[in-house]
């Protein structure tokens, strides 16, 4: 495990925010709710980031 795990801060949309647990009524007897969500693009990425960590480096430094 890492001594010092990166702190990472939850990126928050507000539209998805307002609706986050509420019921939509679809068709005659369906219905979606948004129960989780990642954030926006950044979060994305930063995601990305974290997942490949030192892979990437180790990747670079061999295959050139």
């Amino acid at each position: 495990m890492e001594e010092n795990p990166e702190s990472l801060d939850k990126i928050k949309v507000e539209a998805l925010e307002s609706i986050l647990g509420k019921k939509f009524n679809v068709l005659d007897d369906g219905f979606v709710r948004v129960v989780d969500y990642m954030g926006s693009d950044e979060s994305i990425v930063q995601a990305a980031r974290v997942s490949y960590g030192k892979g990437t480096k180790k990747y670079r430094k061999t295959g050139d």
